[in-house]
Parts: structure tokens; C-alpha cells; sequence
């Protein structure tokens, strides 16, 4: 096992984080504080549940550059959601579970049954989805949320941030689906040669429509938590993060060709 991890490609890595928490803490004795850490895991959250989200979609071979913008409209309905009266935490995760979900159906239906490349439905999907979201909003911020929505933040469970709890909670059931379950395995098939995949009888379609309204619920999570770790929520919110969602997905060693 150790055999193994010492010539695995991510341990490059993992010596670089180690290296540059060692420096950055000789240069900010604050670096390695409960606090800073905490603040780092929390901020980091929406960050990692989007990521595995976007590894699935990888692993098919495809890819998803709306991301960002799901992200904003997601925050922007959970935002206005807030707004009214009566709005509850468990709602309040319904609809923004809702809406990023039915956002990542529009992507796999026009991926699978309008047979549109991925990155160029969802390239096209991104800029219907911000445009949406400044014609909704006039371009205005939306601001004044209650007091218990900002405190989802810092809650905790067991001591661990309740943002992050939630990302390790994503992690972990993911990482059954694609290691235990038959649609795991048909995701790495899928991913390696898809026309092999059909021939030997997995359903294409289905599988593709899963993984991109997998993308969409993921997001949908996380734009809940996006509004409560930035206090408000901007019609311009996120503009370039799938960026920063890809790029963890690469460098956690994900195969950029799929499988």
C-alpha cells in the first residue's frame, strides 16, 4: 500500500501542499491557526462539492463550463427565496437542490438528445443562464438575509463545519457510487471507450443524463452555502470559477479523456 502511494502521480502534489504550508507558515505564524483553517476549509467547501461533481462528468469524457453560472442562478433564486416570508433551512435546501438540478437538465438534454458536443451545450448553456440571471435581478445584488442563513457558514457538526461536513459527506457518497455500484463502473466504462460501453449494453443516454443532473443537484447544494459564505449574492457571481473547478479536478489526477 505505501509501496504504491510512493509512486503514485499524486504524490507530487501532496509534497508541493506540504512544502508551501511549511513556508507560508514561517512567513505567517497565523497560517496554521484553528481559525484560519476553519476559514479555509469553509471557503474551500463549494469549491471541492462542485469539484466531484464535475470529476464524474470527466470521467464520461465530457465536461460542464456552465458550472459557474448554475452556481450564480442557483444562489440568486435561493437569494429571493430568502427574501419572503416563512422561508425555512430545509426549503430553502429544496429549491436551490431544485433549481440546480433542472439547470443540469437542460445541459444533459441538449447533450444527449440534441446530441450538442458537451463543452459546446454548455458553453452555450452559460451564457443563457447569466443572461437570465441579470435580466431577473436588473443587475442589482441580492442582499438581506436572515440572521440563521449567514450562521450555516460557521454551524458545525461534531466540530466540523457544517459547509465542509456536507462536501465530505458528498465526497464520500460518490465515492461508493463510482467503487461499489453498477452505474460506477459504467461511468468508468463509458468514459473509456463509449462505443464499446453501447455495445456491451450500458444505456448511453441514461448514464450521460445522470452524471450532468448529478452536476446540477451538487450545485444546487452548494449554491446554498455559496450565499450564506459571501453574505449576499452578486448577478455576476462566480464569473470564471469552473476554471478553478477544473483545474482541481486535473490536478487531483483525474483523467482529463475520461474513464
Amino acid at each position: 500500500m505505501i509501496r504504491k502511494w510512493l509512486h503514485s502521480r499524486e504524490l507530487p502534489v501532496a509534497v508541493l501542499v506540504v512544502v508551501l504550508c511549511i513556508v507560508i507558515s514561517a512567513l505567517s505564524p497565523s497560517f496554521l491557526t484553528a481559525t484560519n483553517i476553519q476559514n479555509i476549509l469553509v471557503t474551500n467547501s463549494v469549491l471541492g462539492m462542485m469539484a466531484i461533481g464535475m470529476m464524474i462528468i470527466i470521467l464520461t469524457g465530457g465536461i460542464d463550463i456552465s458550472v459557474a453560472a448554475m452556481l450564480a442562478f442557483s444562489s440568486v433564486v435561493v437569494g429571493n427565496y430568502l427574501l419572503m416570508p416563512g422561508a425555512d433551512p430545509f426549503t430553502v435546501f429544496l429549491v436551490g437542490a431544485g433549481v440546480g438540478t433542472l439547470l443540469g437538465l437542460i445541459n444533459a438534454l441538449l447533450i444527449v438528445y440534441g446530441k450538442i458536443p458537451p463543452i459546446i451545450a454548455t458553453l452555450g448553456t452559460l451564457s443563457v443562464f447569466r443572461g437570465t440571471i441579470l435580466h431577473y435581478t436588473n443587475g442589482e445584488w441580492v442582499v438581506g438575509f436572515p440572521e440563521w442563513y449567514g450562521n450555516l457558514a460557521t454551524a458545525k457538526i461534531l466540530g466540523i463545519p457544517l459547509p465542509f461536513a456536507v462536501f465530505l459527506l458528498i465526497a464520500a457518497c460518490c465515492s461508493l457510487l463510482l467503487n461499489f455500484t453498477k452505474l460506477g463502473r459504467q461511468i468508468y466504462a463509458f468514459g473509456g471507450n463509449p462505443d464499446t460501453a453501447e455495445r456491451i449494453g450500458i444505456n448511453t443516454k441514461r448514464l450521460q443524463l445522470a452524471v450532468y443532473v448529478l452536476m446540477g443537484f451538487i450545485t444546487g447544494i452548494a449554491a446554498v452555502f455559496y450565499g450564506s459564505i459571501q453574505g449576499s449574492v452578486q448577478p455576476n457571481a462566480a464569473i470564471g470559477f469552473e476554471l478553478s473547478i477544473i483545474a482541481a479536478v486535473v490536478i487531483g489526477g483525474t483523467n482529463v479523456m475520461g474513464g
